[in-house]
């Protein structure tokens, strides 16, 4: 009785659990080619499972063919997942075994599920090969079921070894997944076949049981790594979100298992009605990812078009048509009823793009614009605006984004404001290089004017000239400094790095380099820090850049420490560290001069103290 009510407790279980783990994997991952594969593995076991446990309280409903032909299908499963983690290299020469496995596993399903072979009976029972269910009719059934038991054999072996092969290979080539888990799993899964073998070999007595706690423990630990896997490397869930969905789907199982029972259900429905409600609750979150990825692309669209905003700098014109075609994504993306992008121009702002809000060409006051971060549309020229975000660079507030209220009526979220401002920043860098554009066309008619003049030389000139040519800071550039400062404790890597070279540092070693590179960093960062008294409270937002690099770096607080000292949000905090690394990159290309210094004994060198200022 204690084996009958142990068995029957496992069935259910791994019904339930490779239901929910085969809807919760398929939804979060449903183009991943790994989690496919794991999910049809696990819908093949959950059906191994539905069928052991029929079998046992209403045998008559079962079938041990399909019972067989399921696990046999899982092992073939279990086989191509670990088969497809080879490179390509070892793909090629595993080819041949790969096909014989898939052809002799094929083979096995398909004489198992002959009616002639005698194996269409009820399920397994407390056995996996019971006497009665192997006990031949006629010659014909005889051999049928001999060659099955042979094939069955060799398959189930050949299977246990080349998946457990391919495992230490994909290990070896570098495998991204748990790969304790997926070691252990495999373990599991291997061993459970070579128990099915040794079971029809004896012919009866060894308990089913035994190879179900295996199935069981070995799913568990696939779908914990494959969960893994989502989440560390293709980003398509949290691990954080596992144990919740557990806890949601143990009180969804227990609910409905209990009314069944109740209701007076026979324990086949029983299983039916959970087996359903747990996996429809499972896939459930497939329309909600399918409707997150719609959106995520909308975003990820959205920013391809920041990003081109910020690098087609070419007149007036151009700078206008790229304002609007931004502003459309971000409307659209938003759902916001409207919006406007206000430019400065002299004592007023005027509109130069605009979607059913103000019309373009109006001229708004500074004073119903001005802000230092997002902040709710409350002027009266503002009054269909929802909120307001400053376009600023360097500290000054070029222009604003304007959004009206959502379509829906309904309120913003803090991840549509983020977007929002990222927006804004975009804009404000724009706005900055279209400025240095327009001095920098300047300076040239000046200087060949002056040339024409003969008021000054021609090198003179070309060096002013490469000089503002060389002030506005570069994406490549910035990278290389933000990298930089990452490793601000490895001298010997900022020796090394292109930061030395583009800042025109030299020295008698690496190492000497490496120090000057990183006393230019630290300067970089104090020249950020405001000229009022440091507060000994929350830092006002004046010291907000500051206080992100400096702590961030120099003293090596994590981010989240720094947030919840300036009491903001991780959008907030990415803001100002953006903004802060822009200014550290530009001060430092604003002062790159090479300088020189005599050693004690005369000969001259590079000055690293010196050039450390860039």
């Amino acid at each position: 009785m204690l084996l009958f009510g142990l068995t029957s407790l496992t069935d259910f279980l791994g019904l339930c659990t490779a239901l929910w783990l085969a809807g919760y994997l398929f939804s979060r991952g449903f183009r991943s080619p790994t989690t496919l594969r794991s999910v049809l593995l696990l819908l093949l076991l959950s059906g191994s499972f539905i069928e052991g446990y029929i079998s046992l309280h209403e045998p008559e409903k079962s079938h041990y063919a399909w019972y067989v032909a399921a696990n046999l299908a899982a092992a073939l499963v279990w086989f191509n997942l670990t088969y497809q983690w080879l490179p390509a290299t070892a793909q090629q020469r595993q080819r041949v075994l790969a096909w014989a496995v898939y052809v002799l596993g094929l083979a096995t399903i398909m004489v198992a599920l002959l009616p002639a072979t005698g194996l269409s009976g009820t399920g397994p029972g407390l056995t996996l090969a019971n006497a009665d269910k192997l006990a031949a009719a006629n010659s014909t059934a005889y051999w049928l079921q001999m060659g099955f038991i042979v094939a069955n054999a060799v398959f189930l072996l050949l299977a246990a070894a080349t998946t457990i092969f391919n495992f230490r290979m994909g290990s070896r080539a570098g495998l991204s997944s748990d790969s304790n888990a997926l070691w252990f799993a495999t373990v599991l899964g291997a061993a459970a076949m070579v128990y099915g073998v040794v079971s029809f070999a004896i012919g009866n007595n060894l308990p089913r049981l035994g190879v179900d706690w295996l199935v069981l423990a070995a799913l568990i630990l696939l779908g914990l790594a494959v969960a893994r896997h989502q989440a560390f490397v293709e980003r398509r869930t949290t691990l954080q979100d596992l144990p919740v969905s557990v806890l949601a789907i143990v009180v969804i199982m227990a609910f409905y298992a209990f009314g069944t029972q109740r209701a007076g259900f026979s324990a086949a429905q029983t299983a039916l009605v959970t087996a359903l409600a747990v996996f429809t609750h499972s896939i459930y979150d497939l329309a909600r990812e399918v409707l997150d990825r719609w959106v995520h692309r909308q975003e990820s669209e959205l920013r391809r078009q920041l990003r081109r905003l910020a690098r087609d700098v070419g007149g007036p014109d151009i700078v206008v048509e790229n304002l609007q075609n931004a502003l459309n994504s971000l409307v659209r993306t938003l759902q916001a009823s409207g919006g406007f992008v206000a430019v400065r121009q002299g004592e007023h702002y005027s509109v130069l793009a605009s979607v059913h809000a103000l019309p373009v060409g109006q001229q708004l006051e500074p004073a119903a614009l001005a802000a230092d971060d997002l902040r709710p549309g409350q002027d009266t020229q503002l009054e269909n605006t929802a909120w307001l975000a400053p376009a600023r660079a360097n500290n000054e507030q070029l222009g604003a984004i304007g959004l009206g209220p959502r379509v829906n009526r309904g309120t913003y979220r803090d991840e549509d404001l983020d977007l929002l401002a990222e927006a804004a920043d975009t804009v404000g860098q724009l706005l900055r290089a279209e400025a240095l554009r327009d001095q920098q066309e300047q300076d040239l008619i000046k200087m060949v004017r002056v040339m024409e003049e003969g008021e000054v030389t021609r090198q003179s000139s070309v060096h002013n000239l490469m000089r503002a040519m060389e002030t506005p800071t570069s994406d490549k550039f910035e990278r290389m400094v933000e990298h930089s400062l990452q490793h601000l404790s490895d001298t010997s890597l900022l020796g090394q790095s292109g930061l030395a070279e583009e800042l025109l540092i030299s020295g008698a070693t690496h190492l000497e380099r490496g120090r000057a590179v990183r006393e230019a960093l630290v300067r970089g960062i104090e020249s950020l820090k405001p000229t009022s008294a440091a507060p000994s409270g929350t830092p006002p937002r004046e010291w907000y850049q500051y206080t992100v690099l400096y702590e961030a770096y120099v003293e090596d607080v994590p981010n989240r420490d720094i947030m919840a000292r300036l009491y903001v949000s991780e959008g907030t905090f990415n803001r100002e560290r953006k903004k802060a690394l822009k200014a550290v990159a530009q001060a430092l290309l604003e002062n790159k001069r090479p300088k020189t210094v005599s050693d004690h004994d005369g000969v001259t060198r590079a000055d690293p103290a010196a050039n450390a200022g860039a």
